[in-house]
Formats: structure tokens, C-alpha cells, sequence
């Protein structure tokens, strides 16, 4: 018998955490996991992502406790960790305000955090009510290698928080083909139905575009379309896995 799941994915801006209207929409649909975009806690005029890592204490509380405001499961709303002055863009998986796992991004764009943060180590996913969520981040995508080292942990879903950089003049079709090309594929390397979230406005002063969708073997369920990627959108998608 299949494993059904619901999955809220809200693209906001970053820095001003869930709106109030929002946390009740989901507190009423009862999703079992709400994904939120890669770095959504750091502030659109914050000099570097770097700066943020001083209140990932006081951010990771307040998401535990988003958690259980809203009563379901988080992931997404990555956080730079500071371990021995060596940095790492954490996504954790939180329920109930507690923390059952978290993935450290492996594959970093150039430069991030000045150059200041470190690659993770090691592929992970985390058990979740019978249901095995895969994770990754962002320019984790970009890689074959990410699909295929996920793909041996077996996941039944995989997350991907996502800031996507605003690129002048791409268009639609540049867009719809990037999004076959990485995410489809890369749900038919992994195995598993694929969730990405995006953010939109800016973060640490870079303008991002909202770019949320969701695929599984045979092609898209969900996404956002171009005319849209600047706007605040709450989703909900059902699937049987």
C-alpha cells in the first residue's frame, strides 16, 4: 500500500520568518511537513550570509517553535553553523520542537559565505513518520553524483531548499529546461518524487527569484511560472509514495 504525505511549501522572503496568516492556513490543513527556502532566516540587507551564524541559536529555537505552533514537521530554512570556526550550511529536520537529523550542504556555490563556509561530508535522510526524507541544498543539484550517493539511502522523497540567483534576461524556456535537466532528472536518477522551495526578494543584498516546484519520475506536479517567481506563494502537494 502507498505512503501518503502532504507537503507544504511556502516560497516567502527571507528574514521576516512565516507570516502570521500563513502559520494559521497551515496550522488548519494539517500538512505533515512544511518546507521552507535555503537561508530564509537571514535578512535581505544583511552584509553576508557569515553574519547570521551569531544567531543560529536564537533562529534554530524559533523555528522549534514554529514547529510546534503549526503542529507538523519542518526542514529547510538552512542555518550557518559555526564548529571550530569552520562553517556549514545546516538543514535541519525538526518535529514537536526537536530535532530528529540534519544534512550539511556538500556542494557549495563558489564563494559562499566569502569563501568562509566548509563543505559537509556525508548524504543523509531522515525517518519521518514511516517515510524516509532524502536531503539536499540548493547548488547540491547541480551534481549527478548528489543523485546517485542519495539514491543508495533510499529515499522516499527528497527535499531541496533553494536560493536561486535572479539571472537578467533568461527566459521562459531556459527556465523549464533547467528545471528537466536537473530536477526531473534528478528525480529519476534518485528514485523518488522531489520537492524544491525557493525564496523571493533578496537575500544578503542578492536578489533571488522564486522558482518552487515539485516532480517525481514522470515529469512536473507543480511550479511556480515565471510571472509568479516574485510573489509570496503557499502550496500543498499530496503524494502517495
Amino acid at each position: 500500500m502507498a505512503k501518503k504525505i502532504k507537503i507544504a511549501v511556502y516560497q516567502g522572503k527571507h528574514g521576516i520568518g512565516v507570516p502570521d496568516d500563513i502559520e494559521t492556513d497551515i496550522r488548519k490543513s494539517q500538512p505533515d511537513i512544511l518546507c521552507l527556502p535555503e537561508y530564509f532566516m537571514v535578512g535581505p540587507d544583511d552584509k553576508s550570509i557569515i553574519y547570521s551564524a551569531n544567531k543560529h541559536n536564537y533562529f534554530l529555537s524559533h523555528l522549534k517553535g514554529l514547529s510546534n505552533r503549526i503542529g507538523c514537521a519542518i526542514t529547510g530554512a538552512t542555518l550557518l553553523v559555526n564548529e571550530s570556526n569552520r562553517y556549514k550550511n545546516r538543514c535541519y529536520f525538526i518535529a514537536k520542537g526537536k530535532i530528529l537529523g540534519f544534512y550539511d550542504k556538500i556542494h557549495l556555490y563558489r564563494n559562499e559565505g566569502k569563501g568562509l563556509v566548509k563543505p559537509g561530508c556525508e548524504y543523509k535522510v531522515i525517518d519521518y513518520r514511516g517515510i524516509r526524507i532524502g536531503l539536499l541544498i540548493c547548488a547540491d543539484v547541480l551534481f549527478k553524483r548528489s543523485f546517485v550517493n542519495i539514491r543508495g539511502l533510499q529515499p522516499d522523497i527528497i527535499v531541496v531548499p533553494v536560493t536561486s540567483p535572479y539571472i537578467e534576461g533568461e527566459t521562459r524556456e531556459d527556465k523549464f529546461a533547467r528545471d528537466k535537466e536537473l530536477f526531473i532528472e534528478g528525480a529519476r536518477i534518485a528514485g523518488c518524487p522531489m520537492i524544491k522551495v525557493g525564496s523571493i526578494g533578496k537575500v544578503a543584498g542578492k536578489r533571488v527569484q522564486g522558482r518552487s516546484l515539485a516532480v517525481n519520475l514522470e515529469g512536473i506536479l507543480f511550479r511556480v511560472q515565471p510571472e509568479f517567481e516574485d510573489k509570496q506563494i503557499l502550496k500543498y502537494i499530496d503524494l502517495a509514495i
